[in-house]
């Protein structure tokens, strides 16, 4: 599917080609047509991800707000976008639902 990753101001940051998990719930990666995420928000997600792999998880929750504070969303979709993960500004991952130790939530937050 292809479709527009927007913040809650509407500004477009990427058009993606994206597919939906068959092993992982509300779990989705594709590749990136179009990219203009600004350097703030491509910072703070390469930081994210850079603390997941490392394992760092009680640094998480600051970074983790800081992009929520965005409200990306596929526009097309009209779902949120929780833990993104970009490489190369190439390849996208990413969730549609948020993930809890008591399941998925629609919120960061709830």
């Amino acid at each position: 599917m292809i479709d527009y990753i927007f913040d809650k101001d509407h500004n477009e940051y990427a058009k993606i080609e994206y597919r939906h998990s068959e092993d992982k719930e509300y779990y989705c990666t594709g590749e990136i047509l179009e990219y203009a995420i600004p350097g703030e928000l491509s910072n703070l997600i390469n930081e994210y991800t850079e603390l997941v792999n490392g394992m760092c998880l009680s640094l998480l929750d600051d970074v983790e707000e800081k992009i929520y504070s965005y409200g990306l969303k596929l526009r097309d979709a009209n779902v949120s976008i929780f833990r993104p993960e970009i490489t190369n500004e190439r390849v996208i991952d990413f969730f549609t639902k948020y993930p809890t130790a008591r399941g998925f939530v629609d919120k960061y937050g709830d």
